[in-house]
């Protein structure tokens, strides 16, 4: 941890702002710091600030009770802060810690480089709106690796601590190592080792407990479900293959019933075109006429095109002639304008040549009248000048005689103060005794504190010790009652194992167990095989039995379809003669002859006609005898169409009744293979039992009774082998905590008699302290004045070195006002002298500046005079500007009317010529228009169109023509495709005549084999089912086979571990380390400080010793040492401890905050140069003190300084 920055605002004496860099010049450098002042002035303060900062609490203020932080607030204040800048693991943190009175303290903890709040609670009440759910402290304790208590050992050793280890006894010493190692975590060790031992124990029984609950399973029941899962798939695979092939009979006959509705479809399409056949006729006939009338287009476009010209050019001719009238009326009028304009502009320039001549005299009056003004302006400033300087001299002249009588009183007021306050001639003497004495009793005040805390600590350690000693000894007889019970259980638990035992020990009954187990899924699998053998078996029958039946059936529709031949043959026979009689009686009459052979386009042979419209009209010769023949013919072919519908559908249930006899045949071979299968099953089944049990039957009932029985006698010896185990536990640990019992009983006795000797030690160095402490008070106020006594003696050291500051400060400021007195005497003398001279200037420049301006308003009343009033130059010339803009402004409006007059005689010239040219145009479009008026209406008539409205009727533009043309070949086109497909449907059902019902009966076929693969499914997904089921049983099994091994084995050996450590063996040892690593570290410094003279010896826990190389390395108690030497080795010591407990971040400052003023003069010397040699690898070392000779000795301080107010400031030197 490195320390950035150091800002405060009202922490006790600290008032307004304080902000203290570390890293700026001369403190980022320096590896030893003072930090001095006097008593109270505030130098602890500075430590106090970092820590609440840090932790929330203060070595003095540890936030309980009345000791709450919220007392640094400075007297009178309302508000208090500090904030600490700090590195650590490279990173920047900031850390606040801000206060308002009565209210509660705030805080928060950021990441400067992100500028992230990781936390703001100082408690662990509430939420946190950082990143972090840890209070501040916590969170600083994760950064530097430090708690408080580790930081104050570490990093800032507190007023008290300095020396505390070195001057301990071996005990206290443990008890401070203790809480350096944190050795706590021991104890902690030992009630997590004792609640793992359960933890694996009861773990163990859970393994077992989960074995008992997972089925049994055996790789021979798993290899018989496989195989009549093999003999299902194959069973399934033959039903997929026959859905395959009847599934594609259905999509033929869906196919034929698709492209029958399709012919019907396209028969109806072509009906609806026929009826359409009249609209198309009509839509060729507009086509035809649109044709013929498109012909007629260029000289439409002609005709149209010469009359339109000849309407646009007589309408633009009217206009010509509008427009020139208007021209020729513009033009008059402009020309009576500029007359007008040019007489004005004439007599306007001859009056302002005249005025203009005027003007120019009088301006040259105001310009001789302006150089005296002038002259005027010129000597204003300086008038003015005198007058502000006039003004000046007098108003300091009055402030030097106000100040000088104010001067005068303050030299009297301070007099009177001298008078009234003396103060002996060597009053600096006896302040610095008076300080000396003060030091003196604060240290002995210090020490008389610390005695009374350790009488009291003593005290209440006695009262601890005893209470303890009574609870230890209610503790030892309820232990040994325990121990007695324990050892009846143990005697107990050990019959009932032994009864169990007998019976059958635990192997066997766990191999019992496993053979049942095995046998049950035999068991099982051949009561399951016996089943489906039963049900197969019934099936077949029952399939031979339709059989049967589908053979009868066969037989009947064979005997009818035989009949139904000879009936068709007949039908077919008598239709063929009804045809023959009906074309004979056809031919019978000569007309019908004669038509027959006509042919389309051929002369006929009679009257010679290309033309035939009656070709197709039949003459009867006979009607009567035609309509009898054409009555039977129509019943003779319906009575043939039903007989080939009914042999059509006789010959379909045939094919029918042939597919499911088939059927039927496939699923009776399948049913005996899985006959087969079964029988097979079953024998092997029994082959198997027989292997494990050869008296007893097959049955899984029985198999289970034998599994209970075993485990129910493996749960017998399980539960008493672990309560034995528990008994046996419980005994011994109650026989630890028996022993321990014991011991602590013995070390608190020790502890008890050790305390009350020290008890006495302590009162008798506080009555030693009182007597010392009663004689210095009486040297310390035989040195301070009378009117100090009886006050505090800190309040009246403080209030006599006010005084004598105070004394001090009205001499000097009774010499600097008298000085200041004389010197203001001759500013007033010179002052008056200068206002005089100042005044006299003032009015000879007065008399000059009269006489220029009165030349100058002579000339002005010469000027006012020839122009009307007016008196400046500006004036004149703009009176100028205005005659002269008078003047262009005629001469503009001649020139405007004159161009008017022009344009008007150009716009009339070309409104006449615009007229000729249109006389000449409508000539010519008259022209045209007859010409082309004759061609078209001469066309008009030949090509069929009476009229232009006609034309224009029958006329079509390009898009109609394509869309009667498409809108036909459209009708032509889809009229030939339907006539096509009709033709090709037609011929395909010729072949096969179509019927609805086909469809169905396959859909039917379709739906019977999906149930039987349906059923054939779910047989194999109970068979996969419960494949998974034995394969995630024996998983289970063989994977908690394992894991009971392995708790066995983890048990063993925590088991091992806690009987391996005792009582706190590991924690005395942990500590002898400590203790070891302290004097390592500490002799490295002390081989420095002392020029390697001492050297620190452990004995044991707490115990040490001096060795003296320069006396023969003598060892003698460290009680034996010298004030400087004991100073030397303590801070040794110190630094050591703050070494080890420095945490996990890099300690770059360390803090003392040590009562230097205790030493004498010779061991001050060698404290100040064993510090400044020092080297802590790079960290700055700050020391507190009020003793001056650090100031002297240490080039690099931080003065705290205390002020006339009460208020301290800080300033760096160095």
């Amino acid at each position: 941890m490195k320390l950035c920055k150091l800002k405060l605002k009202n922490l006790n004496s600290f008032r307004g702002e304080i902000e203290l860099d570390f890293e700026k010049s001369p403190l980022d450098e320096a590896s030893l710091v003072a930090i001095t002042g006097p008593t109270g002035a505030g130098k602890t303060t500075l430590l106090d600030a970092i820590c609440v900062a840090l932790y929330g609490r203060t070595p003095r203020l540890t936030g309980v009770g009345t000791q709450n932080p919220s007392h640094l607030i400075s007297h009178g204040e309302n508000d208090a802060y500090s904030e600490v800048h700090f590195e650590a693991n490279n990173t920047r943190h900031l850390a606040e810690w801000s206060l308002r009175r009565n209210s509660s303290p705030k805080g928060q903890l950021r990441c400067t480089e992100n500028d992230e709040l990781i936390s703001d609670r100082l408690s662990a009440r509430g939420k946190s709106l950082g990143s972090s759910e840890n209070t501040i402290s916590e969170e600083i304790a994760n950064i530097l690796g430090l708690d408080f208590d580790a930081f104050k050992r570490s990093v800032m050793l507190a007023q008290g601590e300095f020396a505390a280890f070195l001057k301990a006894k071996d005990e206290e010493r443990r008890t401070i190592l203790e809480a350096t190692a944190g050795v706590g975590i021991y104890e902690e060790l030992k009630k997590t080792l004792n609640e793992k031992v359960r933890a694996v124990r009861d773990e163990q029984e859970e393994v077992l407990n989960r074995l008992n609950t997972i089925p049994a399973a055996s790789r021979e029941q798993l290899a018989e479900v496989e195989a009549e899962l093999g003999s299902l798939q194959a069973s399934s695979q033959a039903l997929s293959l026959k859905n395959e092939k009847i599934q594609k009979e259905q999509e033929q006959e869906k196919k034929r019933e698709e492209e029958f509705a399709e012919l019907q479809t396209s028969e109806e399409r072509r009906d609806e075109l026929l009826n359409k056949q009249p609209m198309i006729e009509a839509l060729e006939v507009e086509r035809e006429r649109a044709d013929r009338a498109n012909r007629l287009l260029p000289e439409k476009q002609a005709f149209d095109t010469s009359k339109s010209e000849l309407e646009k050019t007589g309408e633009a001719l009217r206009q010509a002639k509008i427009e020139l009238a208007e021209a020729q009326k513009q033009f008059d009028e402009n020309q009576v304008d500029f007359g007008e304009k040019d007489e004005a502009y004439q007599i306007t320039k001859t009056v302002g040549e005249r005025k203009t001549e005027t003007y120019r005299e009088a301006k040259s009056d105001v310009e001789r009248a302006h150089t005296q003004f002038q002259l005027v302006e010129e000597r204003r400033p300086r008038l003015q000048e005198l007058e502000e300087q006039i003004n000046i001299l007098s108003t300091e002249l009055i402030d030097k005689r106000q100040q000088q009588a104010s001067l005068e009183e303050d030299t009297h007021k301070v007099e009177t103060f001298l008078a009234e306050n003396p103060l002996p001639s060597d009053r600096q003497s006896h302040l610095t005794q008076a300080k000396e004495l003060l030091v003196e009793l604060r240290s002995q005040r210090q020490q008389q504190d610390g005695k009374s805390n350790s009488q009291s600590e003593h005290t209440s350690e006695i009262d601890r010790l005893e209470g303890e000693l009574k609870k230890l000894s209610k503790n030892r007889e309820k232990l040994l009652v325990d121990k007695e019970n324990a050892e009846a259980a143990l005697g107990k638990v050990d019959t009932e194992l032994k009864t169990f035992q007998e019976t059958g020990n635990l192997e066997a009954w766990q191999n019992q167990r496993e053979k049942a187990r095995q046998s049950l899924s035999i068991a099982q699998g051949y009561e399951f095989s016996h089943d489906q053998l039963r049900d197969k078996k019934r099936n077949a029958a029952a399939l031979q039995e339709q059989i049967a039946a589908l053979d009868g059936s066969l037989n009947d529709v064979k005997e009818t379809l035989e009949v139904q031949f000879h009936l068709c043959k007949r039908a077919e026979a008598e239709v063929t003669r009804l045809e023959a009689e009906k074309e004979l009686a056809l031919l019978a009459n000569p007309i019908n002859q004669l038509r027959r052979q006509l042919e389309p386009g051929q002369p006929c042979r009679v009257c010679g006609a290309t033309e035939h419209p009656c070709a197709d009209e039949v003459e009867l010769g006979s009607e009567e005898q035609l309509e009898i023949v054409q009555n039977a013919l129509d019943a003779a072919e319906t009575e043939a169409r039903d007989t080939q519908a009914y042999n059509k559908k006789l010959e379909q249930d045939q094919v029918r009744l042939q597919q499911d006899k088939t059927n039927i045949t496939s699923q009776i071979d399948t049913c005996m293979m899985e006959i087969e299968i079964l029988k097979e099953a079953i024998e092997s089944a029994r082959t198997q039992w027989q292997a494990l049990y050869e008296m007893a039957d097959i049955s899984s009932e029985w198999v289970g009774e034998k599994i209970n029985e075993a485990e129910t006698a493996i749960e017998n010896l399980s539960n008493a082998r672990n309560a034995y185990n528990q008994a046996s536990n419980d005994l011994k640990i109650v026989s630890e905590k028996l022993t321990t019992c014991e011991r602590d009983i013995v070390r608190e006795n020790n502890l008890l008699e050790d305390n009350q000797k020290k008890l006495r030690a302590v009162t008798a160095e506080i009555e030693n302290l009182n007597v010392d402490i009663e004689d210095s008070e009486t040297r310390f106020w035989k040195l301070l004045p009378d009117s100090f006594h009886g006050i505090g003696i800190e309040d009246a050291v403080n209030q006599f070195a006010d005084k004598i500051e105070t004394v001090a400060a009205h001499e000097q400021e009774r010499d600097k006002k008298q000085n200041e007195l004389e010197q203001c005497n001759i500013v007033i003398r010179e002052g008056q002298k200068s206002l005089e001279t100042e005044r006299e200037n003032h009015e000879k420049l007065q008399a000059e500046i009269a006489s220029y301006q009165s030349e100058g308003n002579g000339f002005l009343d010469t000027a006012r005079g020839k122009t009307s009033g007016l008196i400046t130059e500006v004036a004149i010339d703009t009176a100028i500007e205005k005659l002269h803009t008078t003047i262009q402004q005629k001469a503009d409006q001649r020139e405007e009317a004159g161009q008017k007059l022009q344009e008007s005689r150009d716009q009339r010239t070309e409104k006449q010529t615009n007229h000729r040219n249109f006389q000449d145009r409508e000539t010519e479009c008259g022209e045209n228009f007859e010409k082309a008026h004759a061609a078209y209406f001469d066309k008009l008539s030949s090509v069929g169109f009476d009229s232009p409205e006609a034309h224009d009727r029958a006329s079509r533009d390009d898009s109609e023509m394509e869309r009667i043309q498409r809108e036909i070949d459209d009708f032509n086109q889809e009229k030939h495709l339907l006539e096509e497909a009709i033709a090709k449907l037609r011929a395909q059902f010729e072949k096969t005549p179509f019927d609805s019902q086909v469809l169905e009966r396959i859909t039917v076929r379709v739906e019977e084999n999906n149930e039987h693969i349906h059923e054939t499914q779910q047989k194999i997904v109970r068979q996969q089912i419960r494949i998974e089921e034995l394969t995630d049983a024996l998983s289970k099994r063989e994977a908690l086979d394992d894991e009971i091994q392995t708790a066995v084995v983890e048990l063993e050996r925590w088991g091992n571990l806690q009987d391996v450590i005792p009582a706190n063996d590991l924690r005395d040892f942990a500590l002898d380390i400590m203790f070891k690593q302290v004097s390592r570290v500490a002799n490295v410094q002390l081989e420095y400080l002392t020029s390697e003279r001492y050297q620190l010896k452990v004995e044991g826990i707490g115990k040490l010793t001096i060795i003296d190389r320069w006396n023969a390395n003598e060892e003698r108690p460290v009680e034996t040492l010298s004030g400087g030497e004991s100073f030397l080795t303590s801070l040794a010591l110190a630094l050591a401890l703050s070494e080890l407990s420095r945490g996990r971040s890099q300690i770059h400052s360390l803090f003392l905050d040590e009562g230097f003023g205790t030493l004498d003069s010779e061991t001050l010397d060698v404290a100040i140069a064993a510090l400044e040699g020092l080297q802590m690898q790079g960290r700055s070392i700050f020391l507190i003190s009020h003793v001056s000779e650090l100031t002297r000795r240490i080039p690099v301080r931080i003065a705290v300084q205390k002020s006339a107010n009460g208020s301290s400031q800080l300033r760096v030197h160095g």
